[in-house]
């Protein structure tokens, strides 16, 4: 899935070693999206397959899509309302870290603190665990998607 600047998203449901293909629209150009500042997929809902979307908005809201597909956002679920904490958010990552049967949130924060929210789900946000204290190193971390 593809956010673009202007408020286009797209899915590309087929991604092999032969390309992108099958592409499918799931927002217009000059959408709502292009306000969502960070996209996290997971499992958030105690299924079988990862067709959940948690997003961080421009505001500080956070919402929870689930069961996303070609051409659907599934249900929205709020999980926050706007708000100026969850602006200081920089990085929003998921994964089952806890081993529950819902996916957990981690989140880095502008001054370098980590902290995971563990069987995060429709409900809301899990227990909030402290992985690192806020800190000078964590503030320079950048995401690298390479394959090496």
């Amino acid at each position: 899935m593809v956010r673009w600047s202007d408020g286009e998203v797209t899915l590309y449901p087929d991604v092999s070693a032969s390309g992108m293909s099958g592409e499918v629209q799931m927002a217009p150009s000059g959408s709502i999206w292009k306000n969502a500042v960070q996209i996290s997929a997971g499992q958030f809902h105690n299924g079988k397959y990862a067709t959940d979307l948690m997003v961080r908005w421009v505001d500080g809201e956070l919402t929870l899509y689930t069961y996303v597909g070609a051409g659907t956002f599934g249900a929205e679920n709020r999980l926050l309302a706007p708000n100026d904490t969850w602006k200081n958010a920089t990085l929003l990552t998921s994964g089952n870290f806890s081993g529950k049967a819902n996916w957990d949130v981690l989140v880095r924060w502008v001054d370098g603190e980590l902290d995971t929210y563990v069987a995060t789900s429709t409900a809301g946000l899990g227990a909030e665990t402290r992985m690192r204290d806020p800190n000078d190193l964590w503030k320079h971390d950048l995401v690298d998607g390479r394959a090496y």
